[in-house]
C-alpha cells in the first residue's frame, strides 16, 4: 500500500506501508462494533491497523496493490479490508451516487480516491478477474473515486529470453504512470493500456485455439515450462532495475 499525503502537491514523499510487516488482526466476526453503544472494534489499539488509519484520513490518494496467488488479493489485504467494518454509523443505511444501498461509511476513510494494481503470473485473464472486479464493486459502494486500475498477468514471462521489447514498454509505462499520478492525480487510458499489454508472443485467440489440440496444449506447456525455469535463474540473479524506475 502506498499512501499519497496531504500537502505535498506532487507527492515526491510518499509512504508505502507493506502489510506484511504490520500487525493487523482478522475481524473476529464478534459484533462488537456493531452494537447500539458503538464500542468500536475490539481490536482498537492493540494492533497497527489504526496507525494505518490516520495515515489514511490525512492522505490525498491511497494505492493498493496486490499479488495474485490463488485467484484473489492477498490474505493480508483482504484482512486490512475487512476492519472497515468497524467504521461507519451503527444501523444507518444509505444510497450511494450510482444508486446502491449499502450500510454507513467513513467517508474519511474509506471513500478516498485510490489506485489498484495486480500483479499475477498466470497468464489468463480469469487468474485476476475477482480482484478487479472487487476494487470496480468498493469504488462503488463506498464512492470512492477508482482513478486507474494497473493489472499486470504473465508477469512470468517478462524474465524469460524473447520479451526484452515488451518488459522496456511496460517498464516505460510504469514510469510515465508515476509521472502522471504526481501531475494529474490518475493514470491515463492509454498508459493503463500499455501496462497491460499482452507478453504472450501471439494473439490470445490464437492461443485458445491451440489450447483445443493435444498438440497445441502440449507446445504450450513445454514454453511455459520453459520460461518457468528462466523466471526461477532470473529470480536467482535478477539484472539492476532501470535508473527511471529507481527514481
Amino acid at each position: 500500500m502506498i499512501i499519497c499525503s496531504r500537502g505535498d502537491p506532487r507527492w515526491r514523499k510518499l509512504r508505502v506501508v507493506p502489510l506484511a510487516q504490520q500487525t493487523i488482526r482478522r475481524c473476529s466476526v464478534c459484533e462488537h462494533c456493531q452494537g447500539a453503544a458503538d464500542y468500536g472494534c475490539v481490536h482498537g489499539q492493540k494492533d497497527d491497523f489504526e496507525e494505518i488509519v490516520d495515515k489514511i484520513r490525512n492522505a490525498d490518494l491511497i494505492v493498493f496493490s496486490t499479488p495474485i496467488y490463488v485467484l484473489q488479493m492477498s490474505s493480508l489485504l483482504k484482512t486490512f479490508f475487512e476492519r472497515y467494518y468497524a467504521y461507519g454509523k451503527v444501523g444507518v443505511r444509505s444510497m450511494t451516487r450510482s444508486g446502491l444501498i449499502f450500510h454507513d461509511v467513513d467517508a474519511g476513510l474509506a471513500s478516498k480516491p485510490f489506485v489498484s494494481i495486480i500483479v499475477a503470473d498466470n497468464v489468463e485473464k480469469e487468474t485476476t478477474a475477482s480482484t478487479e472486479l472487487f476494487f470496480k464493486n468498493f469504488a462503488q459502494f463506498v464512492d470512492a473515486e477508482h482513478r486507474g486500475a494497473v493489472v499486470r498477468n504473465g508477469a512470468f514471462l517478462f524474465s524469460a529470453p524473447g520479451f526484452e521489447a515488451v518488459r522496456a514498454a511496460v517498464l516505460d509505462a510504469m514510469v510515465r504512470a508515476g509521472e502522471e499520478l504526481a501531475t494529474c492525480g490518475r493514470i491515463s487510458s492509454r498508459t493503463l493500456k500499455q501496462l497491460r499489454r499482452s507478453p504472450l508472443p501471439m494473439p490470445r485467440f490464437v492461443l485458445q485455439l491451440l489450447k483445443k489440440t493435444a498438440r497445441g496444449r502440449k507446445v504450450l506447456l513445454e514454453k511455459a515450462n520453459a520460461s518457468a525455469a528462466a523466471q526461477a535463474a532470473f529470480a536467482a540473479a535478477p539484472p539492476a532495475c532501470p535508473a527511471a524506475v529507481q527514481r
